[in-house]
């Protein structure tokens, strides 16, 4: 109670013998820790944009069949036996044949696929997913209904699929139980046992979340229905524009429609940095600031320390109330500032930047705010420790 009441009169003293000095520190200190906020969080709309540009994919589609109609078969005991799929068209109409006229047949799809990571090599192909049909007729009665997926062989794949990447066995991966096969017709196939496809047998090896097939061992008939290829390097708009008129040559009429990434834009980059770094300049600008301020007000109050310490008052003590009246101010200002910035700028900010608002959630709020105090009291502890060291008998003079 005896700090707190000192504490108390020495900001009631420093707002009466000072009031424009003491408001401008408090004015300093919300704008330090409105800084802080506004410096994280386009810390991390940077690191979010720099994701965001890693993951430069475009998506071919010929003739993917968006959506499927699914008829479950099951015994007289009600006990689930297979899934049919019955493909629907643009509009969402089911047929029991839907014939896909754009798909290319995987022998003419593998030699455009060549050409296509050949002629945008120097963008450095990361991964080439396709996505095929067992013919260009999608069967209900004969159970065509279904898609595979494969990956380029000589690119990354998913981990899932990574041990059989370059094998050119006849083998399969596939959804094959009720719970997460009813896409597939394989779903009452177990490992093991074969599937007929395009005259040739393939092994069942193992369960993934789709029909994956080898690349190296894709049967001729197929048909390949849509083609996404991701590229490592970061791509501008002049980059994008050059990949797909490479995409249209190579494929042609078969093209229903594409897919293409937000183009890398260096300016909002090194704008968003220039931002950060002007932040951080000014948040340590008004932290120097206000550590020179309150150096200033102790030596005013020299005279009234030289008399405390006369009278018993430790340096130690002497720190812990001029500690405590910062502290107090300090948390003040830091509410304060956590309040403007949340209710007047994080909106607009956020508008521009929306990565904002998948940053501050509630906990994020309190881990910088205790950090900036953290850092805040250990430089102002300093100046305090300076002021303070002063003798008694200096003080006097």
């Amino acid at each position: 109670m005896v700090f707190l009441s000192l504490t108390l009169k020495n900001i009631k003293k420093f707002v009466t013998n000072h009031p424009l000095m003491f408001a401008f520190l408090i004015f300093a200190q919300i704008i330090c820790i409105v800084e802080v906020y506004v410096s994280c969080g386009m810390a991390y709309n940077m690191n979010f944009t720099q994701q965001t540009m890693d993951n430069q994919v475009f998506g071919l589609n010929f003739d993917a069949v968006l959506s499927w109609k699914r008829d479950i078969i099951e015994d007289e005991n009600g006990s689930f036996i297979r899934c049919i799929n019955t493909p629907c068209d643009d509009e969402g109409k089911s047929d029991d044949k839907l014939e896909l006229k754009n798909a290319i047949p995987i022998t003419e799809a593998k030699e455009q696929i060549e050409q296509l990571l050949s002629q945008t090599k120097n963008y450095k192909p990361k991964s080439l997913r396709i996505e095929l049909y067992e013919s260009k007729v999608l069967d209900k009665e004969k159970l065509l209904a279904t898609d595979y997926i494969s990956y380029y062989p000589d690119l990354q794949v998913p981990e899932e699929y990574s041990i059989y990447q370059k094998s050119n066995e006849k083998i399969i991966l596939a959804p094959y139980n009720k719970s997460n096969g009813e896409h597939s017709p394989l779903c009452n196939f177990f490992p093991g046992e074969f599937y007929r496809l395009g005259g040739s047998d393939y092994k069942l090896v193992g369960s993934a979340s789709y029909n994956y097939i080898p690349y190296n061992a894709l049967p001729d008939d197929f048909v390949v229905g849509f083609l996404k290829v991701e590229y490592e390097e970061k791509l501008t708009t002049a980059d994008i524009d050059q990949i797909n008129m490479v995409m249209g040559s190579i494929f042609g009429i078969h093209i229903k429609e594409s897919f293409t990434p937000d183009a890398y834009d260096p300016t909002a980059v090194q704008l968003s940095t220039m931002l950060f770094v002007i932040s951080i300049a000014v948040m340590l600008i008004v932290l120097l600031a206000i550590a020179k301020f309150y150096s200033f007000i102790l030596d005013t109050r020299h005279e009234t320390l030289a008399i405390i310490r006369l009278c018993g008052c430790t340096r130690k003590k002497a720190n812990i109330i001029y500690m405590a009246e910062i502290l107090f101010t300090m948390i003040i200002t830091t509410v304060a500032g956590t309040v403007l910035f949340r209710t007047v700028l994080f909106e607009p900010i956020a508008n521009m930047y929306p990565a904002f608002k998948e940053f501050f959630i509630p906990s994020v709020y309190w881990y910088i705010a205790a950090s900036y105090l953290f850092v805040t009291v250990l430089i102002l502890t300093i100046t305090v420790n300076i002021a303070t060291r002063v003798s008694v008998k200096e003080m006097i003079k």
